[in-house]
């Protein structure tokens, strides 16, 4: 069977859910059981729930974060996963001709997609590691905020008047290093994977990339990659420049300059990739 398949790759909070709503709206399927929306992600994930759950349940094997907040490679799988994961390709291939998914962790696994489905396509989703970080810290600053939203009484009080100023602060502090390591470590699996694949075979994209020049990245994926059943739809139409969540200040929290100097060369790296 011929299918199309088009991978959504990018680092957690780096617009990956948007490029898939995109890509939704004209027409992909995505996966038939999609993860909801939370905190961050209030129009949905647009995630393959297959994918998610397939991905947690192998790193917890390997006693890893199932939120794949990882600095590391993972070690090499074992033969009952990578059957799993064949499989679960098999079972989308007979479903759908055409089809994709975005799950960040999937950049984790990449070698063993690439293993089997050779031929898929890539949308690789790049967002510098400011925005990132803060993406991520702003997250965990909202899940608290809300919860006190809930509570009434003296806890709330104290929120609103003490803990609520210097929670972000203290956010920051406990990981801004440790996101960043992370931003890195997926963004160099990402590089790893470019520099392997031919160049008719992925596109960088940003957010300001498709807010731009959605038109020309779509003629890409339907006239020159064969993506035929969709149909266009501008990016603008979903985005939303209000759901971004501000930068902050993360370097002044990383006491290790030399980790801050190797996210801005292979941010640069990247960037040169995109250009």
């Amino acid at each position: 069977m011929n299918n199309k398949v088009l991978i959504i790759l990018g680092m957690h909070r780096s617009n990956t859910s948007l490029t898939s709503q995109w890509l939704y709206r004209c027409g992909l399927n995505v996966g038939e059981n999609l993860l909801g929306s939370s905190i961050g992600n209030v129009n949905g994930h647009y995630e393959d729930n297959d994918f998610l759950k397939l991905h947690e349940e192998i790193l917890v094997h390997y006693n890893l974060t199932k939120f794949g907040l990882i600095d590391c490679k993972l070690p090499t799988l074992r033969s009952e996963d990578e059957k799993r994961i064949n499989e679960l390709i098999a079972t989308k291939n007979l479903s759908n001709i055409e089809w994709g998914w975005k799950e960040p962790r999937t950049c984790l696994f990449v070698d063993y997609y690439y293993k089997y489905i050779p031929n898929a396509f890539y949308l690789f989703v790049f967002r510098d590691y400011e925005l990132v970080v803060s993406s991520l810290i702003t997250r965990i600053y909202n899940r608290t905020e809300k919860k006190y939203d809930n509570k009434k009484g003296l806890s709330k009080f104290i929120w609103n008047n003490f803990k609520k100023r210097f929670r972000k602060k203290k956010l920051l502090r406990n990981f801004s290093k440790k996101f960043l390591k992370v931003w890195i470590n997926y963004n160099n699996h990402i590089l790893y994977h470019i520099n392997r694949l031919p160049k008719e075979q992925y596109q960088i994209i940003t957010q300001e990339s498709l807010s731009n020049n959605s038109s020309y990245i779509f003629k890409i994926i339907k006239e020159v990659w064969g993506f035929n059943s969709l149909e266009y739809i501008p990016f603008n139409e979903i985005y939303k420049k209000e759901l971004q969540s501000n930068v902050l200040n993360i370097k002044k929290y990383i006491k290790n300059k030399d980790i801050i100097k190797e996210a801005d060369l292979l941010q640069k790296k990247i960037l040169d990739e995109l250009l």
